[in-house]
């Protein structure tokens, strides 16, 4: 059985390639190809790899790159799901989140409206801190808080059969999404 390293950039060996989520995110979009990936996507600003990118899905379903980068273009974005509209789901983002900042090891922050306008008031794009994606955050539209899905792919033997787990787990505490008491 191949193991996997944690790693900012490929690992080889055995047959295992690991990459970063922010890699991953990158590929949904080319100039060369003429047919668009269709996936929804939340509006996603890359930082890793090269300059900036804003990954968005279109109206059309494909995921499309915005033109226009800067602090106050994403601020506005970003900004607005919670202090205009209140979020897709009114009531289920009362502690006000507006982002989740990816990092190259995979750690996860998610900020509120307050420490994201901090951030973007700080200069953009934000270097030397690992910070690899900017993602808007959505707020769960069920009872159960907000969850993540993370499936596993294996290759189970040389003929190319697949085994595949999927695991889901809390990515924000349920009690942190709703005002005290």
């Amino acid at each position: 059985m191949a193991t996997a390293r944690r790693s900012s950039g490929p690992v080889l060996g055995r047959g295992v390639e690991v990459r970063s989520s922010a890699w991953a995110l990158r590929s949904l979009w080319s100039a060369k190809e003429p047919v668009k990936c269709t996936v929804p996507l939340v509006d996603t600003v890359l930082m890793a790899g090269g300059d900036p990118l804003w990954l968005f899905t279109s109206k059309a379903g494909e995921v499309r790159k915005k033109k226009l980068i800067t602090a106050e273009a994403i601020a506005k974005q970003f900004l607005s799901s919670v202090r205009q509209r209140g979020g897709a789901f009114p009531g289920r983002n009362l502690a006000r989140r507006v982002a989740v900042l990816r990092f190259g090891e995979g750690a996860v922050t998610v900020l509120d409206d307050a420490s994201f306008a901090d951030l973007m008031a700080q200069g953009w794009p934000v270097r030397g801190t690992g910070l690899e994606a900017v993602q808007a955050f959505v707020a769960s539209g069920g009872s159960g808080g907000c969850q993540t899905h993370r499936h596993r792919y294996r290759l189970r033997d040389d003929k190319g059969r697949v085994l595949t787990s999927a695991l889901t787990f809390s990515l924000v505490p349920p009690h942190l999404t709703s005002s005290p008491g």
